[in-house]
This record gives structure tokens, sequence and C-alpha cells, in this order.
């Protein structure tokens, strides 16, 4: 008797266990059917083991769906980040120009969105779900996962300060003497007083006028700024 108890008990597990499995292996052939995702579990494991529970969690509850989208986008967004400055000179380049046009879209709006997605560790991720529309965010995962996958596979090599700080000083110059001292928020969006949409226009201005430069001295300014 007790012996078909436990063999009982154990096919439950079993079934429990097989059930996860599949539930497991579906989420992740729906994610790698996409290129980025691809890139992101071989490259960047522990953000893609987020992911992955994001989606799984969006397939139990498709309300969640949001939620997901939020979470890949801020993975991506970090990870690109970190590897921005090894990443190639098209990768880069390519990924700040779409992240001009995705603050002058979010600057377009009432609300805070643009700082937001400027400055995620100060006032939390924009809703990018909402936001922005699917063919854009499709576009920005896809430049995102370039930057991580030229990092990893084909990094460049560091960037001269000296060489990178002369060709920013006159972008510099000409953001002052269009904002005058309001520049200097750039570097403290902490402050409580801070205007958010003012920081926008600053940011978007100096980002437009780096990419605006040879794209040999955009990547090299890119380069330097990003290094850790």
């Amino acid at each position: 008797m007790h012996r078909f108890k436990w063999i009982a008990i154990a096919a439950a597990v079993l079934c429990a266990a097989g059930g996860w499995w599949l539930a497991h292996r579906h989420s992740q052939q729906g994610l790698l059917a996409q290129a980025s995702y691809r890139v992101l579990r071989q490259h960047e494991p522990e953000a893609w083991s987020r992911v992955e529970a994001a989606y799984r969690r969006m397939e139990e509850t498709p309300a969640a769906r949001a939620e997901f989208i939020n979470i890949a986008n801020a993975e991506f967004s970090a990870a690109a980040t970190r590897r921005l400055a090894t990443a190639s000179a098209p990768a880069k380049l390519a990924l700040m120009r779409d992240f001009v046009a995705n603050l002058k879209l979010l600057r377009a709006g009432q609300k805070d969105s643009c700082f937001r997605y400027l400055y995620p560790e100060v006032a939390g991720s924009a809703d990018v779900a909402r936001e922005i529309d699917a063919n854009a965010q499709a576009r920005t995962l896809a430049l995102t996962s370039e930057v991580i996958r030229t990092s990893a596979e084909e990094p460049s090599a560091a960037a001269s300060p000296e060489a990178a700080a002369q060709k920013l000083a006159p972008v510099v110059d000409a953001v002052y003497a269009q904002f005058g001292a309001d520049t200097q928020m750039l570097a403290h969006p902490r402050e409580p007083a801070v205007d958010r949409r003012k920081i926008c226009d600053i940011a978007i201005s100096l980002y437009e006028r780096i990419l605006a430069l040879p794209e040999a001295d955009a990547a090299l300014v890119f380069t330097a700024v990003a290094a850790p």
C-alpha cells in the first residue's frame, strides 16, 4: 500500500516537473524565434533569465504584456549601455540615432517620459510599452542587440580620452551657448528642482550635435563617454 502511495506521489511530482519543463521550453522557443533574444541569451545570460521569466508570466497572464515589454527594454538597454564603449562604430552610432529619435518622440508628450527614458536609474524607466509603437520598439531592440553582439564578438579598441575631449569641446561650447548655465543640469539629474523637460531638450541638443560630427569623430566621442 505504501509503495503505491509513493509511486503516486512520485508520478505527481514528475508530471508537475514535466509541465514546468514544457512551459519553459515553449517560452524559450517563442523568444528565440527572434534574433535579438538569441543574442541576449548568448552574451547576457543573467539578463536573458529575467526576460524569459517575464515572458512566462505574460504567457500565463496576457495582461502582463506591457510589463514584459518594459522589462525586456530595460534589460536590453542596460546591457547595451554597459557595452556601448566596445561596440562597433556603426552599431553604436545607429543605436544613438535611434535613442535620440525616441527621446524626441517622448519629449513631445506631456509626461516626464523623456526624462525617465534618459535617466531610468533616477525616476524609473519610461513606459515604453504604451508610449513607443511596436515598430519602433522592434527597431530599438534590433539595434540594441547589435551593440551587445559586436561588443562581445568584435570589440572595438579603447578611445583616447584626450582626442575625444578635443572633438567634444566645441560641441559642449555650442550647447552652453544655447542653454547657458542650465546645461549643468545634465550632471545633476537627481536635484529636486531640476527641470525634467529642459534637461531633455539639452540632452537632445548635445546628442544631435555629436551625431552631426564626422562618423569617426562621433564614434570616438561616444566610445570615450561610455567607457567605464
